[in-house]
């Protein structure tokens, strides 16, 4: 079956305080834009969309820089509508595109191949599946509501949330592939309807737990600072840091001997 990945990248980032666009900010010495293009490589990607707003023709002539011209569609979102508002911004680009869309951002670096490939593994014959992760604080998080057998009925936002709902700990990492026949029409349906008056790309899981009851919607469950997106300068150092780490781990797994790994900056690639 097909792939397309959108990467949601058009975001001002403006809690990071600087003129630079945020996903160019860089994390082990890359922009984080270039992590999520890497992976929709590393998975066969067929398509790669990348859905830009703010300083777009900087972000994309990045991405022509590293990539190659051509190697990635752009897609603009020119007003910030919300998450759903964004992805139908990349239909147009997937005109007639059969298969799954993956959905990614250009502000998660951590990232790893292994549990998008367990995503697209669970979702094989569902019209979507989505990654989830336990919070110590979940605080601004989507709440994953599921009924007395554990099946997902719909994804609740933070601020919509009711008391008790707000008390679920298991919350929404915002990674999801979807079946384009099931996504781009349930899209056109989504309504504003909600504290944010936004249109929200969670309610797009009720709608299939409502059309398809008798298929349970997959979710894979992710370490939290795998999928913790950068927001702020201080999130930028700690997956700076965490990647960096990763880097010279997996060096000395594979044999080299690295005296005191904390002193050692090393970048991908290397």
């Amino acid at each position: 079956m097909k792939l397309a990945v959108v990467v949601l990248a058009a975001g001002k980032g403006t809690r990071m305080k600087s003129d630079r666009a945020k996903v160019l900010h860089a994390v082990a010495g890359r922009p984080m834009i270039e992590y999520p293009v890497e992976l929709a490589r590393s998975l066969g990607a067929d398509r790669i969309v990348c859905v830009l707003g703010h300083q777009a023709d900087t972000v994309k002539a990045a991405l022509d820089a590293r990539f190659g011209a051509g190697a990635v569609d752009v897609a603009l979102q020119q007003e910030q509508r919300g998450t759903g508002h964004a992805v139908a911004c990349a239909e147009p680009a997937l005109a007639g595109f059969e298969g799954r869309v993956l959905i990614l951002y250009g502000d998660t670096p951590l990232l790893g191949r292994d549990l998008l490939a367990r995503l697209l593994e669970a979702t094989a014959d569902r019209p979507l599946g989505l990654v989830t992760f336990r919070a110590a604080n979940p605080y601004g998080y989507g709440r994953m509501v599921r009924d007395a057998a554990g099946r997902l009925l719909r994804i609740v936002e933070h601020k919509d949330a009711s008391a008790e709902e707000r008390a679920i700990d298991e919350v929404n990492a915002g990674l999801y592939c979807f079946q384009a026949g099931f996504l781009f029409p349930a899209l056109r349906g989504l309504g504003t309807n909600n504290a944010q008056g936004e249109l929200y790309l969670t309610d797009l899981v009720a709608q299939a737990a409502a059309r398809h009851p008798e298929a349970a919607i997959p979710s894979v469950l992710a370490d939290a600072e795998e999928v913790a997106g950068v927001n702020d300068r201080v999130d930028l150092a700690s997956a700076d840091a965490a990647m960096r780490r990763r880097l010279v781990t997996a060096l000395m797994r594979e044999g080299t001997t690295v005296v005191a790994p904390e002193t050692v900056i090393v970048e991908p690639g290397v």
